[in-house]
């Protein structure tokens, strides 16, 4: 057990430090897990950090990490991965062995824990429509059972730890496959902000509609608060500009929610995880 100061572990770069920090072995994470919420109550299992704004205060509980769920197992179209795994990853494997169904992946910093538990999803795909079972400290759900829905499951709701997933992928043509995750890299490189700390997206989507579309017509483009940033590429993307803090952010994405919702009658609702 040691601390660890968040900042270090999350893709925008902001957090105090965590009352205790566990990265155990795929053999004892069930245990660690069990003995970390008997000795510090809340428990933040923690994979890339790419989807959470940590308070600057810290987190009063105990982290811990997936890294250690890193085993990728691959038969026939199937392949099963470790919570721990990045999502960027896997996508490239499955892309080499010729496997279609996680091309629209290929540009998302996640873990395939995290990714599983908020249902990522790009371009169309999601994490839902290729998932058959998920594996946990306590058990295994089939995808039927894992309540997917747009940004959540199950896990999402607190009810269940994905250790391991296993994917269900189809027999692809490898040049055509390499050509759409190309695309989906290209799309992604065009439209969003690249090499800077964020969280990804701020706000999730109303409707049919990218909250990026209602954030620019207000007017919040570029906005600074401290030294968070609305990005000038993407406005549904919130910057570390370097020193941002919790507050800084949590003050630009009021300012944003309030002008949205004065402009536009729209309520934005957040697509992160706020940890404290």
């Amino acid at each position: 057990m040691e601390k660890k100061r968040l900042s270090e572990r999350t893709t925008f770069g902001i957090g105090g430090e965590a009352d205790a920090f566990f990265a155990p072995s795929e053999a004892e994470f069930a245990r660690t897990l069990a003995r970390a919420r008997a000795e510090y109550g809340k428990v933040l299992i923690l994979g890339n950090g790419s989807k959470l704004l940590c308070a600057d205060e810290g987190f009063r509980g105990a982290v811990l990490s997936t890294a250690g769920l890193s085993e990728v197992r691959f038969d026939g179209t199937a392949v099963t991965a470790g919570a721990g795994v990045s999502l960027i990853r896997l996508a490239r494997l499955c892309e080499e062995r010729g496997l279609s169904g996680l091309e629209w992946a290929c540009g998302i910093p996640a873990s395939v824990g995290g990714a599983v538990a908020l249902n990522a999803g790009a371009f169309g795909g999601d994490v839902a429509a290729v998932t058959e079972r998920v594996e946990c400290a306590g058990g295994a759900f089939d995808a039927s059972e894992c309540r997917f829905r747009y940004r959540g499951s199950r896990f999402a709701d607190g009810d269940g730890v994905a250790m391991r997933v296993t994917l269900r992928l189809a027999e692809g043509d490898r040049a055509r496959i390499r050509a759409e995750t190309e695309r989906c890299r290209a799309a992604r490189r065009a439209t969003q902000p690249i090499g800077v700390r964020s969280a990804g997206s701020a706000f999730r989507r109303v409707g049919d509609v990218g909250a990026g579309y209602y954030i620019e017509r207000a007017g919040c483009k570029g906005l600074v608060v401290g030294g968070a940033r609305v990005s000038p590429v993407h406005a549904n993307f919130i910057e570390n500009t370097g020193g941002a803090t919790c507050q800084d952010v949590l003050k630009l994405l009021f300012y944003v929610r309030d002008a949205v919702r004065q402009k536009f009658g729209v309520e934005l609702i957040e697509d992160y995880v706020e940890v404290r």
